[in-house]
């Protein structure tokens, strides 16, 4: 285990072996950090990526949350209480994983990704950066969004894609950049989403259609 003399450790936090702690993280009560960890390192960008690259403010994990087996944490992203992020799950800059939530094993959370409460991400999935993900969504395994159309284009914007509250998609769905999926709606599995489906539809297909309205709860 290697922690920097400047990383703040909370009471009663669990720490594996090989773990490094950088000095901008700050680790709360009770906290669960298991074997093989990286908090807070710097982040490495390429010539053409959109990210700057420039390390912003502390890497902070809340009371009670849990990091798994050789998951590494970018400095600048923020775990919320009582969440878990599981095994070898990259989370990048100025991300954001809120309170309850749950990131499945080999997940990639882009920089600037905001993830509400109580969110459940299963395995693999892959989240670009500026996705926005917002109370009590559940993304099944192999879920990918995107930020780049792939048409021969290049867009140095970034274009958000937004899963409104409580919406639920299915495993292996790709959803092209700057879509929305409403309050409610399901996406099947498979699918690719290629614009947004309305709140409390089901939408399915390549590319994705609404096919019926759901009923209310």
């Amino acid at each position: 285990m290697t922690v920097d003399p400047a990383a703040v450790i909370g009471e009663s936090a669990l720490i594996g072996s090989f773990v490094v702690i950088h000095a901008n993280v700050t680790l709360g009560d009770g906290c669960v950090v298991q074997d093989g960890a990286v908090l807070g390192k710097d982040p490495i960008v390429g010539p053409l990526s959109r990210a700057t690259g420039v390390p912003v403010g502390e890497t902070l994990l809340e009371d009670g949350c849990a990091i798994g087996c050789g998951t590494v944490l970018v400095r600048g992203c923020r775990v919320g209480p009582g969440a878990v992020v599981g095994d070898h799950v990259l989370v990048r800059e100025g991300a954001s994983i809120g309170a309850g939530s749950v990131v499945g094993h080999g997940g990639a959370v882009g920089a600037d990704v905001v993830i509400g409460r109580h969110v459940r991400i299963q395995n693999n999935a892959v989240l670009a950066p500026g996705t926005v993900v917002e109370d009590d969504v559940l993304c099944g395994p192999n879920v990918t969004t995107t930020d780049d159309a792939f048409d021969g284009r290049r867009d140095d914007g970034l274009v958000e894609t937004v899963l409104r509250r409580g919406c639920r998609i299915a495993a292996g769905v790709i959803l092209l950049p700057g879509v929305e999926i409403g309050a409610g709606a399901v996406v099947g599995a498979g699918s690719v989403v290629t614009r947004s489906v309305p709140p409390r539809t089901l939408a399915v297909g390549s590319p994705a259609r609404v096919v019926r309205a759901l009923d209310p709860d």
